[in-house]
């Protein structure tokens, strides 16, 4: 049963009218405002009564799941009274917690003989008795000192934890070790959002991000650094806790100490995060009320004097208390605010494309700016946008997102504008703005280029019209832009070559992490093409593989297998599987198969821009036969990093020449190796990315 809190609101503003007017009306003040102390602390024990008269009032026995001798986490829940909230609560996290990695500890703050009892009946728990309340701060400090976890969790006993809360809370920590604090995504129990990070204005008042919002939408839904989030449920590194004192006494018994702990991890060099996959029900209120002008509630104000206070230099930091600064305060992180823009949400299991976009992301992540991505047919694909958000991207999707760039285009001081057509579509609106952000136009590779190269071998008027178009658009849309990404040497000469005027032209290649250790030549067998095959340079350059090359290496190495890996494959590519051809489609992981084939080829004919397939490929060691146009790019010496063959038969020769010969194989996948790590692996890239932006 609900409180009545309409009754209360309206009790209270008809306490305001009658203050107002004449002594006798002033005289009914202490009566409107005793039935409202009534209502309002009294109504929960008049529950309690009636519904243990009708034979609703039974809790069952609960059995908190026995903790490892060194749990890696304590949830330490704060009790007083409310039984019904406690039980429910702790019935939750033995539910939605991962068996063995916790503890529970209850700090029982003086509660009514019901709730004691309760809680006597609760198997597995560590419970603390206080003869009186001793208020909030206090109870979790006695916490913190009996815990045994890595991590502490405060969590109010009048919330429910939902499945995978705890997974989610120790996501960020891990490989992280400036994270000090993640809260959790609060919602009501209507469903509305409560609480998405927690925002501290310069004044010292707080502001919850997001309140009576959709918990679902996208810009929700990223993990942020925060000012602070609330310890209704927040985890901690124990070792800080201890560190730091715990709760700062000075703001018993309640208010502003979850604030404060934040901002004291912060000046100890520690990051506090907001992570929107752990989410708990908050039936906020339920213990405290909502009177600030009386109660513990009253100590709201009084604590945000001494926080104030306490933290008057970094205050003086933070944004003005102005709602519309909301989408700048909500996330700490000061960089330039970056907007990328591509036609969709990135898949990095699927193409060459995806993989760069996401390791370009990563970086910009890296290097502190606020990031915020747009596919251009909104489609929020999973999981991969769910992979971004936890990057710490901002993906914004679905009916919410249309006109974003229009709508937002002031927020941002760079956008990213990917592939010509998009960012032709794209470009109009920032154009128009009299004090526009800087423009970056990613061509991701020169589409005009590869579909002249297209045109060229399949001898096609229509591709040569189209090619032409396609230069148009490029062309100009390069012009409009402040500065141009290719991702290769050879087309950043071919602009610059081609028009000296154009902004100034940067080379930002794929991006990969290059492997120290690989399995050896003799632990591997076989021959690996990779591809997406919505990319129809694939298509064409398995075909060609098929018929020109692979029967003359039949006839060298008749054990040999040509395996097939990529998605979206058309029939045609599926109509080869054979006795020596195997068909595999998509692979999530492909790691394995580049861990035990000997070799990758790409035969492709045509294309433009960095081959992806060529770098993951000697990025993980494994020796690659190319033809020119596949090798073109990054400065690879043929014979020395890799393979680089022409015609068929030339190329046949080195595919048989790599797969027997141990000591060329063992050449060029060190050599290889090298180069990649030197031109395109994710420190270098970073690096040069880094320079890029600060000259904006």
């Amino acid at each position: 049963m609900p409180r009545p809190d309409h009754i209360i609101d309206k009790l209270r503003r008809t306490k305001v009218r009658l203050a107002r007017g004449g002594t006798v009306k002033r005289t009914l003040v202490p009566l409107v405002e005793a039935f409202e102390v009534w209502l309002s602390d009294g109504f929960d024990e008049v529950v309690v009564r009636a519904r243990r008269r009708i034979g609703r009032d039974r809790l069952t026995d609960i059995t908190i799941p026995a903790a490892d001798d060194a749990p890696v986490v304590s949830i330490v829940v704060p009790v007083f009274s409310n039984a019904h909230l406690t039980h429910r609560c702790l019935t939750s996290i033995g539910a939605n917690t991962k068996r063995g990695t916790f503890e529970v500890i209850v700090v029982d703050n003086g509660s009514n003989r019901r709730t004691r009892k309760m809680l006597s009946r609760v198997a597995g728990l560590t419970l603390i008795v206080n003869d009186t309340n001793r208020g909030f701060v206090e109870a979790c400090n006695q916490g913190i000192a009996a815990a045994r976890g890595r991590y502490v969790v405060f969590l109010n006993n009048d919330t429910e934890a939902l499945h995978g809360w705890i997974e989610a809370l120790l996501k960020p920590f891990a490989h992280n070790d400036s994270v000090g604090a993640v809260g959790a995504k609060l919602i009501y129990p209507d469903g509305r959002l409560q609480e998405a990070g927690a925002i501290i204005w310069g004044d010292a008042h707080g502001w919850n991000y997001g309140r009576d919002g959709d918990p679902n939408a996208p810009e929700f839904n990223f993990v942020r650094e925060v000012d602070y989030c609330s310890a209704a449920c927040l985890m901690v590194r124990r070792a800080l806790l201890v560190e730091l004192g715990g709760f700062d006494r000075r703001y018993s018994p309640a208010y502003y100490e979850d604030a404060d702990l934040c901002f004291r991890l912060r000046e100890h060099g520690y990051r506090v995060l907001y992570q929107p996959l752990a989410v708990i029900v908050h039936r906020e209120g339920s213990t405290a009320g909502s009177d600030v002008s009386r109660g513990f509630k009253r100590h709201q104000e009084i604590n945000r004097g001494t926080f104030a206070s306490r933290h008057a230099d970094a205050l003086a930091a933070q944004h003005s208390h102005d709602p519309r600064l909301l989408r700048a305060a909500r996330n700490r992180r000061r960089g330039k605010r970056i907007l990328v823009v591509d036609h969709l949400v990135p898949r990095p299991d699927e193409d060459s494309g995806s993989v760069r976009m996401t390791a370009l992301l990563r970086i910009l992540i890296e290097l502190g700016y606020p990031v915020t991505f747009l596919p251009d047919d909104l489609a929020p694909v999973e999981p991969y946008t769910t992979d971004l958000q936890q990057l710490g991207v901002e993906v914004m999707y679905g009916d919410g997102a249309v006109g974003f760039v229009e709508t937002y285009r002031t927020e941002f001081d760079v956008v990213i504008l990917c592939r010509a057509y998009f960012a032709a579509k794209h470009i109009r609106p920032l154009l128009a703005m009299p004090n526009r952000p800087s423009i970056i136009f990613d061509t991701v590779d020169l589409h005009y280029l590869r579909e002249q190269r297209q045109a060229a071998v399949e001898s096609d008027p229509e591709l040569i019209a189209s090619a032409s178009r396609t230069r148009d658009v490029e062309l100009g849309v390069m012009r409009a832009s402040d500065r141009v990404w290719v991702t290769s040497t050879a087309e950043a000469v071919l602009l610059r070559t081609t028009d000296p005027s154009l902004p100034p032209v940067d080379v930002v290649p794929t991006i990969h992490t290059v492997r120290t250790q690989v399995p050896p030549f003799t632990a591997r067998k076989h021959i690996l093409f990779i591809g997406g095959f919505r990319h129809a340079p694939n298509e064409d350059a398995v075909m060609y593989f098929v018929h020109d090359i692979f029967p003359k290496v039949r006839a060298e190495l008749p054990d040999a297998k040509f395996l097939i890996v990529g998605s979206h494959m058309p029939p045609s590519i599926l109509g080869l599987a054979s006795g020596d051809i195997t068909v595999l489609g998509h692979v999530s992981d492909v790691s394995p198969l580049f861990d035990a084939c000997r070799l990758s080829v790409a035969s492709l004919r045509y294309g433009a821009g960095v081959k992806g397939k060529v770098t993951q490929s000697l990025a993980l060691g494994l020796p690659t036969v190319a033809t020119p146009i596949a090798a073109e790019g990054l400065d690879l010496i043929g014979g020395e990093h890799l393979a680089i063959a022409a015609d068929p038969s030339a190329f046949a020769q080195c595919v048989v020449d790599v797969y027997g010969n141990e000591a060329l194989w063992n050449r060029l996948s060190e050599n290889g190796r090298r180069h990649i790590e030197a031109r395109v692996g994710h420190e270098a890239v970073k690096k040069s990315v880094a320079a890029v932006l600060t000259k904006l």
